[in-house]
């Protein structure tokens, strides 16, 4: 009984935050089995800190396409757009997420204003403007020549095109913050072996690995919270770190006075 309970990744889990005694039994854990619950956790909580994130961009794609059908008929041929309109669209802006979407077959917006937005597409009459945080790129309409899209075109097919995105993006998302938290792991495991090195104790590196994979979870429940409630600490990744690491020296130290 007391074996099943070791393995419940929900005791794991609870023992994790609650309990520095409990660590002896991690200690004991193989390390594929301290691994897998390192990856079910950070697996788990960085879905649900991408849920809003996601929940953001099917709203914004539809939003835009829809906006989109609104608009007098365009299209890109031969290198150039055109438009039954005498003026620029905004198609979509949202003040709160620094973004702003325009089609301007006449030249009428100026380029000096996407300064404002930490994203913007910018449609003219020869170009394709797209702007991010770290860069800004203009691809001529003209790279396009052998292609004719039509205001049908990009709504039906591209609207779809971005949706199906979603669940590419959600699993490149986790990948990637699957590997950060490994990473964080192991630079926790690393600062955990200088200190069993300094106060010489008898644990070995894979022991103090399976400590480090359960010493992240109170730090990554925190950054879960602080990602959902989109607040921002300076140097969290330092505070994330050194949060861990005090899980792993208090459970090393706990597990050395009891010896």
């Amino acid at each position: 009984m007391e074996s099943s309970k070791q393995g419940n990744i929900f005791v794991s889990f609870y023992k994790s935050i609650t309990d520095f005694d409990y660590y002896k039994h991690f200690i004991h854990q193989t390390t594929g089995k301290a691994f897998g619950y390192l990856i079910i956790v950070s697996l788990f909580f960085f879905f649900i800190s991408t849920l809003p994130g996601i929940f953001q961009y099917k709203t914004v794609v539809e939003e835009i396409f829809q906006n989109t059908e609104q608009l007098p008929y365009f299209e890109i041929k031969d290198g150039k757009l055109r438009m039954d309109s005498d003026t620029y669209h905004v198609v979509y802006e949202n003040k709160d997420i620094g973004m702003i979407v325009i089609i301007d077959p006449v030249n009428g917006y100026r380029k000096s204003d996407l300064s404002y937005y930490p994203l913007a597409i910018l449609l003219t009459e020869t170009e394709l403007i797209q702007k991010t945080v770290t860069a800004y790129n203009t691809i001529p309409l003209e790279s396009l020549s052998m292609f004719t899209l039509t205001k049908e075109n990009i709504t039906q097919r591209f609207g779809k095109f971005f949706l199906t995105l979603i669940p590419v993006l959600t699993i490149y998302m986790m990948v990637f913050g699957l590997g950060v938290k490994v990473l964080a792991c192991y630079i926790v495991h690393f600062i955990s072996i200088i200190y069993v090195m300094i106060k010489r104790i008898n644990l070995d590196r894979k022991s103090i690995f399976r400590v480090c994979c359960h010493a992240i979870t109170l730090p990554t429940v925190v950054g879960t919270i602080l990602t959902i409630l989109k607040l921002n600490i300076v140097f969290w990744d330092y505070i994330f770190i050194l949060a861990a690491f005090l899980y792993s020296y208090n459970a090393i130290k706990k597990y050395a006075g009891d010896r």
